[in-house]
Formats: C-alpha cells, sequence, structure tokens
C-alpha cells in the first residue's frame, strides 16, 4: 500500500478535482473525521421514500369494525411507493430501514362521553399498537394525531385503519388538497439512525 501525506489538494487547473475512477472504494477509519464548510452533494440521505396521502372524500364507518381509510390521493410520493388503489405503503427494493409514520384524523358528530375512534397501524395485515381518539362533549369533532416508528425490509407493507364505538356511523372527513387535507397519512425513511 503506498500512502501520500499532503495538507492540501487543489486542482491543478480549473476547480475540479477527482478522487479514483468508478468502481473505487476511499474508507474513512475510525476515529477520523470530516468537515465540510461547503455543500455536500450525492451523500448522507435524504429521507425518501417519503409520500403523503389523504382522504379527498368523507369515509362513513361501520360499527365496531376495523376499517381501512381509501387514502387514495397523494400530495407527493417519491418512489411511487403508495399504493393508490389498495391504500398502502410498500417499501421499494434497497429501501428497508427505520421509518417514521404520521396520521391525522378527524371525525364528526360524536355523541357526549360515549363515542371513541380508533386508529392503527398494519404491518404485513398485523395490526401494531392502536390509538384511541375521544370526544369533549356532543356533536364535536374530533382530531388527533399519532406518530409511530417501524423498522422495515423490502416488500414490507403498511396500511392505516381506523374503529369506532358509535352507533352514529361516525364520517372521517375528508378534503383536497395538502393544506385542506383532514384525515391524511405520511410516511418517510429515517436518515442516520
Amino acid at each position: 500500500m503506498s500512502e501520500v501525506k499532503v495538507n492540501k489538494i487543489s486542482p491543478r487547473s480549473g476547480t475540479d478535482v477527482t478522487l479514483g475512477d468508478s468502481g473505487d472504494t476511499f474508507t474513512i477509519p475510525s476515529g477520523a473525521t470530516i468537515t465540510n464548510s461547503g455543500t455536500a452533494t450525492g451523500f448522507g440521505g435524504d429521507n425518501t421514500p417519503s409520500f403523503f396521502a389523504f382522504l379527498s372524500t368523507g369515509f362513513t364507518s361501520s360499527y365496531a369494525t376495523w376499517q381501512k381509510l381509501p387514502m387514495a390521493s397523494e400530495h407527493w410520493d417519491t418512489d411511487s411507493a403508495w399504493d393508490t388503489s389498495n391504500y398502502k405503503f410498500v417499501v421499494p427494493s434497497g429501501e428497508g430501514g427505520k421509518y417514521s409514520f404520521t396520521s391525522h384524523i378527524v371525525t364528526g358528530d360524536h355523541a357526549l362521553g360515549t363515542d371513541m375512534t380508533h386508529n392503527g397501524l398494519y404491518l404485513n395485515g398485523v395490526q401494531q399498537v392502536p390509538t384511541i381518539g375521544t370526544n369533549e362533549g356532543s356533536s364535536q369533532y374530533v382530531r388527533y394525531t399519532t406518530t409511530s416508528y417501524l423498522t422495515l425490509v423490502a416488500t414490507d407493507y403498511v396500511e392505516l385503519y381506523v374503529y369506532t364505538t358509535s352507533n352514529n356511523s361516525l364520517v372521517f372527513q375528508g378534503g383536497t388538497g395538502v393544506g385542506n387535507a383532514q384525515c391524511w397519512f405520511e410516511g418517510h425513511k429515517l436518515v442516520g439512525v
């Protein structure tokens, strides 16, 4: 192995310096530090895949039944990983890792103290930890936001289900566009964890 010791590398002409060739590997040993005072491009991760799906029209619930929210509209979907027909996020090939998922639920016309709304993430068809939203009074809208973290591998799929204890057939509120979306579901890959 050869070793070159210098304090600075500058281009002979122009403004670009190339290290190695395609396929070469540069190893940064443990304990070494890279300090960047400029712009870093092409490495470091970018929190994708990422999606934002929403319910564009109201969805009427059935009593005491877990139901998937039919979120067929998207504000963004970086890797075409949100299935708008089956309402699920599918991890693309090579994109396994830790993910953050956030859901926002809005329902209307709850009865005083008796109606509760649950939502739960399903991973590969199996429910994960569910959450509960309750009401503060009669004929009130209930709004709540939850965030969950999952470790996923390629082809895993995640779905958002809801459940209500209301006999009133609660309506999960729809809206158009990200600014007006009432019920929405967002997810992205975490970098550096």
